[in-house]
């Protein structure tokens, strides 16, 4: 494998690294809009559940773009996509996902009331 190939691959793992920061973001926010999943019991559900959707991402990923090698440098570019993720990008997609996940429990809340007067 060369080195233009190599940096393709990191360039890619990166980007994995990038969204897998963004699927974490996500769980994160739903956690702190819904106070009833932070129970114990699902708060690890939901922590092995987004394990199994990140550990299945990563290792189909590598089995697609570099022939299930598995190689230092791409769980070097993984960890470093997702640093740089939750390091800048975090706290906009929070506050984003924070208004939408509001008003989307607000429009349930104002639909449901709407029904109860049918």
């Amino acid at each position: 494998m060369n080195a233009i190939e190599q940096l393709r691959i990191f360039s890619l793992f990166f980007i994995i690294g990038l969204f897998l920061g963004l699927l974490f973001t996500i769980f994160k926010e739903f956690r702190k809009n819904f106070k009833l999943l932070n129970s114990k019991i699902l708060v690890d559900i939901q922590d092995l559940v987004f394990l199994g959707i990140s550990g299945f991402a990563f290792l189909k990923s590598v089995v697609i773009f570099n022939d299930g090698t598995l190689r230092f440098y791409i769980f070097f570019a993984t960890i470093l996509g997702f640093l740089n993720f939750m390091l800048t990008l975090s706290e906009g997609c929070a506050i984003i996902l924070h208004v939408f996940l509001n008003t989307v429990f607000k429009l349930f809340k104002v639909l449901r009331r709407r029904d109860d007067f049918k």
